[in-house]
């Protein structure tokens, strides 16, 4: 620790910036000496920060995390291969296969609409098996969801 302070010093001694952090003159240029004391700024307090509410979503959708992305690739690039158009052999429809028929009603552009998609397949997801880290699980070991 002494050695980062001594050669922190010898930076800002050799860039001329000295001033910014006064220093006792036991500190020689070479850093060389055992640094005694050194004097750093004292934090300033400051007045505290009033927050605003935030504002509602207009449309309460599932919650997602970042994290739930891998989950939710993994599955629709095994449903769809990631094409939002993607409709199966008996039928079941976009990214995440809907079979019901569920999708188009709640999605009418469902060919071009990825966030209602997203949307629509979250809310399966939560639904049914909790998260889309369990989706994924189910997937995983049933290759079908």
């Amino acid at each position: 620790m002494r050695i980062r302070i001594a050669l922190t010093l010898l930076i800002l001694l050799s860039l001329g910036k000295s001033s910014a952090y006064p220093i006792n003159k036991q500190v020689t240029q070479e850093a060389t000496t055992e640094v005694k004391s050194v004097v750093l700024p004292q934090p300033q307090e400051s007045a505290p920060v009033e927050t605003q509410p935030a504002a509602q979503p207009v449309v309460s959708a599932p919650v997602t995390y970042h994290s739930d992305n891998f989950y939710m690739e993994y599955i629709f690039q095994h449903e769809s291969t990631n094409r939002l158009s993607a409709v199966n052999s008996i039928g079941c429809i976009g990214l995440g296969q809907d079979c019901n028929g569920q999708l188009a009603v709640r999605c009418p552009n469902w060919t071009t609409d990825q966030a209602c998609q997203v949307s629509f397949f979250s809310e399966y997801a939560i639904r049914r098996y909790g998260s889309w880290s369990s989706a994924y699980n189910f997937w995983v070991s049933n290759h079908w969801w």
